[in-house]
């Protein structure tokens, strides 16, 4: 299992939260959804790397139906 996948991703979404505060105070709707979406994501992206990180067999089907989903959701989002 690559260690710094999982690192990688919570860390990005710790940092994405980091401007909110300001965004929020100047009601910047727009960046909060944003942030909100990456954040979201990172999340996804970092327990996946956990949970299958040395397998490719389907330890946790409910997630990986949850987590499919909202990759879909993300990427439709975002294009």
């Amino acid at each position: 299992m690559f260690v710094q996948l999982p690192i990688v991703a919570f860390l990005c979404a710790a940092l994405v939260l980091v401007p909110t505060p300001w965004h929020w105070r100047a009601g910047n709707i727009a960046t909060l959804s944003v942030s909100a979406w990456l954040f979201a994501s990172n999340v996804i992206y970092g327990i996946g790397a956990i949970v299958w990180g040395d397998t490719v067999l389907n330890v946790a089907p409910i997630w990986c139906d949850i987590g499919t989903n909202l990759t879909v959701l993300f990427h439709t989002a975002s294009s």
